[in-house]
């Protein structure tokens, strides 16, 4: 099922704009997390960027993503979607990015943060489909 409307908590939002900034100038990324009956988004959890060039790319450290999902699973929540920032460029998908995610799982979306302008930032989702990007919707609900 593709993913149409995408709804994260504010304080969610706040969490993933946050774990951008602690990590600039590397790109950060972590698990999104929350109710999958309902399509909503409340918890972000930020995973180690362990990739050889962490300010153009990213990749979770082993250890820390097998931690967010076991805290994940105890919590009873869903993975609903991956992170990661572009400390320095747009929202638009990279090669790297493509190459990063092993999934075509539409139900997951990935979230894309640009930092070119720090007080700023820009949001895009994204759902993986047949090897490439599809932006999606999404809004603020508490």
């Amino acid at each position: 099922m593709q993913l149409q409307l995408l709804y994260i908590t504010t304080q969610a939002h706040d969490r993933l704009i946050a774990s951008c900034r602690e990590a600039w100038p590397r790109e950060a990324c972590g698990i999104l997390t929350g109710e999958s009956d309902i399509g909503k988004i409340s918890d972000v959890t930020a995973i180690a960027n362990v990739h050889s060039s962490p300010a153009t790319a990213f990749a979770f450290a082993p250890d820390d993503w097998v931690k967010a999902y076991y805290r994940m699973q105890k919590s009873r929540q869903s993975l609903l979607g991956f992170f990661h920032s572009h400390p320095t460029s747009h929202t638009q998908p990279s090669t790297a990015d493509g190459l990063g995610i092993h999934t075509d799982d539409q139900s997951l979306s990935y979230w894309i943060i640009s930092l070119q302008q720090p007080l700023q930032p820009e949001i895009q989702a994204y759902c993986r489909m047949k090897g490439g990007f599809q932006p999606l919707q999404w809004a603020i609900a508490d």
